[in-house]
């Protein structure tokens, strides 16, 4: 490279760092990580259910009351347990349950299931080989397996939490 563009290359550099303004966090030496743990920390409103980890570490409870470096929690044998932010390093929050996603699961499950059993029986109910018969045996096992396991899966579904994690 010639030293005329090696030149205008670090001028235009220069440029850029004088012009453009760093983000918040950086001016105030806060790393992002940290300013991503705050704002999930603070995201968690009083009454949710949450699982925090760090490491080894993973407690889970109802929020009791939070300030700005810690979190009480009521745990589920009753007591009481004081978390500090520092240190924390997933938050997980749960926003009902997954009943929609039971039910997509167990549709596709069953239409699946359903189209090969339907398939198979139209075969063994055709003795000189009709396709016919394949055809309608898969549609008709499309149709009641995905109704079948909708509901299944829905049903499964109201049984399970749906979390989503906040951090990191």
């Amino acid at each position: 490279m010639s030293q005329p563009l090696r030149t205008l290359r670090r001028l235009c550099f220069g440029f850029l760092l004088a012009v453009v303004p760093l983000p918040a966090t950086a001016q105030q030496g806060v790393s992002p990580a940290d300013s991503a743990q705050a704002r999930a920390f603070a995201s968690l409103p009083v009454g949710a259910w949450v699982r925090l980890g760090a490491g080894a570490f993973m407690v889970s409870g109802t929020v009791v009351e939070r300030d700005g470096a810690t979190i009480r929690l009521r745990t589920t044998g009753g007591g009481h347990q004081t978390v500090e932010m520092q240190g924390i390093e997933t938050i997980w929050i749960q926003r009902g349950r997954a009943a929609t996603a039971g039910m997509r699961t167990g549709a596709v499950t069953g239409a699946l299931v359903g189209v090969v059993m339907g398939v198979v029986a139209g075969a063994f109910m055709c003795e000189s080989g009709c396709c016919g018969a394949r055809v309608r045996g898969g549609v008709g096992g499309l149709a009641v397996g995905a109704g079948v396991g909708a509901i299944v899966g829905a049903a499964v579904g109201t049984v399970l939490p749906r979390w989503e994690r906040l951090l990191p």
